[in-house]
């Protein structure tokens, strides 16, 4: 099986400026959705019960989040701008949750996992694996930092008023 060299962009971090090119060349080549067999295993074996199949138009949603763009690179990391993989957050298929899939070229879902619909994930530890130009990339870390640290200390006074609350 050929793997392709691939850049990863995320929404919180960096899109290239044609990301919008990228979708709909993505989107033009699907007609239907489709889980691979490791997919409709991930589908069917969450935590948090069965995970729907979305159909395009559920994918293709305004209220979605596009989070990630997985990109193909050319032998020399040149982008080709092609988009290989896309997660995408699904947020009206459940009251309860939201679904966040992994679409890969032709509509194959790859993988899906559900979240509660208040979570809100941080790119702490995982930042350095997306791509970010450089003339962009301390600021952008720099800031990520912060917010880890007001995570940590809002952890701890959370831990804190707990435990106090619970000895008495």
């Amino acid at each position: 099986m050929f793997k392709y060299n691939l850049r990863r962009y995320h929404y919180k971090l960096w899109f290239p400026d044609y990301y919008q090119d990228l979708i709909r060349n993505f989107f033009e080549d699907i007609n239907i959705i489709q889980p691979t067999i490791h997919g409709l295993s991930e589908l069917n074996r969450d935590k948090r019960g069965k995970i729907p199949i979305p159909t395009l138009s559920d994918l293709l949603n305004n209220h979605n989040i596009l989070i990630e763009i997985y990109e193909r690179l050319d032998n020399n990391n040149n982008p080709l701008m092609i988009a290989q993989k896309l997660v995408i957050r699904v947020a009206h298929l459940s009251d309860k949750y939201d679904y966040t899939y992994v679409i890969a070229r032709k509509g194959f879902i790859v993988s899906a996992w559900a979240v509660d619909k208040d979570d809100n994930h941080r790119l702490t530890y995982s930042a350095n694996s997306y791509y970010i130009p450089e003339n962009l990339k301390e600021n952008l870390l720099y800031k990520l930092s912060k917010e880890q640290k007001k995570y940590e200390e809002t952890q701890r006074k959370y831990l804190n008023y707990t435990t106090v609350h619970q000895t008495l």
